[in-house]
């Protein structure tokens, strides 16, 4: 072997250069890169897996706003007929023909059982609490009773 000035030989350089023609030189990560990378058939069925939970999600998404806007409905016609209620029994109570503190109390108290009663068939009440509702009412009546036989007893009517 000739050497030249820095210890390689001008056949070594030959041999080496014949040796790599044609290839290219990869880092370690270009290699795992190239290795890794999906075949356009794979990507296709990927693409197409995902299009796929695309199309699952959005129908479930249908689905719910679909009970939603049902829920909302019942909602819209439980309100309206508690509204209409709450304005016949407003207009029931003005009709009040003795005016005195107890007797206000106890209409009003008729008035807040009325309501219980006519909650219960509502369309769409069962999408409220409704034995919470009915204690509270039957509480509330309870008390305006109390307070109309304080009122009663201490003498307050005129």
């Amino acid at each position: 072997m000739s050497s030249s000035k820095r210890g390689v030989s001008k056949g070594e350089i030959a041999d080496a250069y014949k040796r790599f023609k044609g290839h290219e030189f990869e880092t370690p990560v270009q290699r795992f890169e190239l290795e890794d990378k999906p075949t356009p058939q794979e990507q296709k069925e990927n693409l197409a897996d995902l299009i796929l939970k695309q199309r699952d999600e959005i129908t479930t998404l249908r689905q719910q706003l679909e009970q939603a806007e049902a829920r909302v409905a019942e909602y819209q016609k439980s309100i309206t007929a508690f509204v209409a209620e709450n304005e016949r029994l407003q207009a029931e109570l003005v009709q009040v023909e003795d005016i005195s503190p107890s007797a206000i109390l106890r209409k009003q108290a008729e008035a807040v059982e009325k309501c219980e009663t006519a909650l219960s068939q509502i369309p769409g009440a069962m999408l409220w609490d409704m034995d919470q509702v009915q204690s509270w009412l039957a509480g509330e009546a309870q008390r305006l009773r109390n307070q109309a036989d304080e009122l009663e007893k201490a003498g307050g009517e005129p």
